[in-house]
């Protein structure tokens, strides 16, 4: 038997809590609608005012922020290695990417020369983004293939992506809750 290489993927989004103080009129406003909505046509239906949603609560380039993450630990063949650990924590992203320019990076086309100029990334970290894809697309047509439902046709690479992780992250976080 071939032993696996063991990876984690983590998905993280904004800690709303740390930045929106509670029972004031944005955080009444945030319980009415308390998701933002991503169009395929890069429009953005925001959760929060412009200020908080583009900027204090947006997981910009260079940036710390406050977020929630559910981080799974997977072998090369999608196998989930241990449940996934869900943390409170900070985190800084090297990019802030389009999906555009996310595809472009997993269709292993070069990326747009001011992706790299406005992010942290280095060109090594694109090569090694697209030395782990194959491992990364495994691991999501694995556990895609368990609800086909989910496939999420039509939709593009990023986009399947992004829509596959939130899912099964947000999975992980309502079993948390149910049992906490």
């Amino acid at each position: 038997a071939r032993r696996h290489e063991e990876y984690e993927i983590s998905v993280s989004i904004t800690d709303v809590d740390a930045a929106v103080p509670q029972h004031t009129a944005v955080d009444a406003y945030y319980q009415r609608q308390p998701v933002s909505l991503y169009r395929p046509d890069n429009r953005v239906a925001h959760a929060l005012p412009p200020a908080l949603s583009t900027d204090a609560c947006s997981l910009r380039a260079g940036k710390p922020r406050p977020v929630l993450s559910v981080h799974f630990r997977v072998r090369d063949d999608g196998a989930l290695i241990a449940s996934p650990r869900i943390a409170r924590e900070t985190i800084c992203s090297q990019a802030q990417l389009t999906y555009t320019e996310a595809n472009a990076l997993l269709e292993d086309r070069a990326p747009p020369r001011d992706m790299l100029e406005r992010s942290t990334v280095r060109s090594s970290d694109v090569v090694a983004w697209r030395a782990l894809w194959p491992v990364f697309g495994a691991v999501l047509r694995r556990w895609m293939a368990r609800v086909p439902a989910l496939q999420l046709q039509g939709a593009d690479a990023a986009h399947r992506a992004v829509e596959f992780l939130m899912i099964k992250a947000n999975e992980h976080v309502a079993r948390a809750l149910m049992t906490a």
